[in-house]
């Protein structure tokens, strides 16, 4: 299996999964995950997650250097706009793996045989685990590819990377990355959403990479779920898979594929849902510094996370 980094720049305080996301890291042997951070190391590490102690302001500087810009976000929310940089910017640990790559930790990680396989990363160089788009919260790289420095062709990058908006490692990178995704959507909403239901969108988009030759993989793995008041998943902490709510079989939108990943993102308070239905005070339930070695099952629901021993 070839070797991939990740590399999450992150400032302030680590999430109150931290640890649960550290544990469901630790079970995806051919990832090396780097975290550069001025927040509290965590008692438990694993000998794949790697912590460099920075500040933020001195991280800020190292982007500035290495890009040849002034970089000085005030929130450091906005370091998502260097995620297609951060080979660059991190240059000197990137060059030791076969891929370097960019990830959230606002997720838990699963089941990733069906993405990191000998196949997949000898056929493609960049992967992603959405359709229509490059993942901003999974996305990997092969060094030296075409992808590989392909972002500082995004027009007026060094603009952009430092403005308030937060669309460059998604949007204005999945442009150049692949420029027929401007053709895509214009299909997609002009004549194939005309009769086809929106949950079909994926389908479309897939259909048509498979008729697009592309060394780029974009895959759409339902990972980033809006969870409803029944939605159950379950972290088997025995075999480290993740289960998703029969929905997503019955509806075969996972169909035999494992769920690489789930993420967060709709759990939580966000400015891309307005609901009033997101994680509250006290959601999550498993006691500090819990051994999840131990086995079990990590209930996930839109109210609480919790432990089910075995």
């Amino acid at each position: 299996m070839k070797k991939i980094c990740i590399l999450i720049p992150y400032f302030g305080k680590f999430p109150k999964w931290f640890d649960l996301y550290l544990y469901s890291c630790s079970h995806v042997k051919s990832i090396d995950f780097y975290y550069f951070t001025d927040c509290t190391i965590p008692q438990k590490v694993y000998s794949n997650t790697k912590f460099v102690k920075t500040s933020f302001h001195k991280y800020c500087d190292l982007v500035s250097k290495k890009l040849n810009i002034k970089f000085t976000p005030k929130n450091p929310y906005m370091l998502v706009n260097v995620k297609p940089f951060l080979g660059t910017i991190h240059d000197d640990i990137a060059n030791k793996y076969d891929f370097w790559g960019y990830s959230d930790i606002d997720l838990i990680y699963g089941d990733m045989s069906y993405l990191l396989n000998d196949s997949n990363l000898n056929k493609y160089d960049l992967i992603t685990t959405h359709s229509e788009r490059v993942a901003g919260h999974f996305t990997i790289i092969k060094v030296g590819s075409q992808y590989d420095k392909i972002a500082f062709k995004i027009k007026d990058w060094k603009r952009k990377i430092i403005s308030d908006r937060s669309w460059l490692d998604e949007v204005d990178f999945s442009l150049v990355v692949y420029p027929q995704f401007v053709m895509l959507g214009r299909l997609w909403r002009h004549v194939f959403s005309k009769f086809m239901k929106k949950d079909m969108m994926y389908y479309f988009y897939q259909k048509a990479h498979s008729l697009i030759r592309s060394k780029a993989m974009f895959i759409e793995s339902y990972t980033s779920p809006i969870p409803n008041d029944k939605d159950v998943w379950i972290f088997n902490l025995r075999t480290n898979n993740i289960i998703a709510p029969r929905r997503f079989y019955k509806k075969k939108l996972l169909g035999k594929k494992p769920l690489p990943y789930l993420h967060f993102l709709f759990f939580k308070k966000t400015p891309y849902l307005h609901t009033d239905n997101y994680w509250r005070n006290g959601f999550y339930q498993i006691p500090k510094n819990y051994n999840f070695d131990k086995g079990g099952k990590v209930i996930i629901t839109r109210s609480y996370i919790m432990v089910e021993k075995d």
